[in-house]
Parts: C-alpha cells; structure tokens; sequence
C-alpha cells in the first residue's frame, strides 16, 4: 500500500496501522447506479436484504454497458447472488473480492457469479489521508 506521488516531498513517515472506513448504505439503487464500473458489457442480479432499512430489500438486475450502469427492479428473476448490507458494503467499496466477501458467509453464488462480479465491481479501496 502507497499513497499516490502528487509531486509533494518524500517523507520519512510510513504507515503502521491503518483504519477502514465505516460506511452504511442508505439508499442501494443510487449506490448502485452511482459507482464506477469498469468499461464492459455484464449483467447481474442481486438478490438484496437489508434487516434495518427494508424499502432497499429487492431484486435488482445490473446492467453495465460501456462502463454505463442500468438497474432494473425485478422479483421474478432468479439472482446471481444474494447478499445483504454487510456483503453489499463490502462488495462496492472493493474492500474484498466476491469470493473473500463468499468465504466470510456474507454473499451467496455460483463460481459464475463470482467471476462476473469481480469483472464488475473492480475499483480501489476508498481511502482518506486525514482523520477528522
């Protein structure tokens, strides 16, 4: 892990310890249809609960065009995945892969899923230089 070289100094300091982020999704399909994606062309249904806020729970079909997101509501269609809060935060801010995020117990999917997820929700860790 290196912070990015923006043309400032070198300094002696190195990171030691490191916090995470501590992130909630409020509102999934605006998530959703706000990340960047990578310039491919995928779909995936997710199957979504969330226990605390259930107007997010549904299925959702994700259609990435050109690196362009589309996101259908759709109760009929078997998902690709099922996951909730905890899996979804995971999934969308890239702190794990889908099979880390499957191995904890937070996402349910075949090996396809997964792969096509990985193509999908590809990115990097969000991070913050300062603590405020």
């Amino acid at each position: 892990y290196s912070l990015p070289d923006h043309g400032y100094p070198k300094s002696n300091y190195c990171v030691d310890e490191q916090t995470s982020l501590m992130t909630r999704i409020t509102d999934v399909k605006t998530a959703l249809l706000n990340l960047q994606y990578p310039d491919c062309n995928e779909t995936i249904t997710l199957q979504y609960t969330d226990e605390h806020l259930p107007q997010n729970s549904g299925n959702y079909r994700l259609t990435i065009s050109g690196g362009t997101p589309t996101l259908t509501v759709c109760q009929e269609i078997k998902p690709d995945m099922i996951l909730g809060a905890r899996g979804m935060v995971l999934l969308i801010t890239h702190m794990m892969s889908p099979l880390q995020i499957k191995q904890l117990g937070l996402l349910d999917g075949s090996n396809h899923a997964l792969h096509k997820a990985k193509r999908i929700f590809l990115g990097d860790i969000p991070w913050c230089t300062d603590q405020y």
